[in-house]
């Protein structure tokens, strides 16, 4: 036993300083990669050699780069302010904690999203609800949500109040 832990430390030591570390045990971490002082290998490019990279670290060339003016201008839309709430049937043996039910959300039944859109009028909203995603838009608003578990779109409901400007859009769970 005495014997494996001295040829182990001795693995681990480098008693002789004139051996380099890669002469002793190969290739370690360090060696990997190009030394900061030679230039790299050449390597095969799938890109044609008359492409021309303005600087050695570019990743395009200066014909692939869009000109501002081939940029359509899009409007920025702002997003509304909203809130996420979760809903689930509540019956007789969750007021007693007998139903088995946790708190999560996993356990609900209903997502409702409320939107704030002070100033707007029902016709002006639009809203798709798909089984992943709700997206609500204005004239200058826009609301993309990502659902956190897939709902029935047509199975929801939708509600304007108008004295508060609020939309609130509830989507069952698959």
């Amino acid at each position: 036993m005495d014997m494996d832990i001295v040829a182990l430390s001795n693995l681990l030591h480098d008693h002789d300083d004139t051996n380099s570390a890669t002469d002793k045990h190969g290739y370690t971490p360090g060696n990997l990669g190009n030394a900061r002082n030679q230039e790299p290998a050449e390597c095969i490019s799938s890109t044609p050699p008359t492409q021309q990279f303005p600087t050695r670290n570019s990743i395009w060339a200066a014909e692939e780069i869009q000109s501002a003016d081939a940029v359509e201008e899009t409007e920025e839309k702002s997003e509304p302010n909203h809130q996420i709430y979760y809903k689930r049937v509540v019956g007789f043996g969750d007021t007693f904690g007998m139903s088995g039910m946790s708190s999560y959300c996993s356990d609900c039944s209903h997502i409702v999203v409320k939107v704030s859109l002070p100033g707007c009028h029902r016709d002006e909203i639009s809203l798709d609800v798909t089984k992943d995603k709700l997206v609500l838009e204005t004239d200058n608003k826009k609301l993309e949500l990502f659902m956190p578990q897939q709902v029935h779109g047509e199975g929801g409901t939708a509600e304007w109040d108008k004295d508060s400007d609020v939309l609130s859009v509830c989507l069952p769970f698959v």
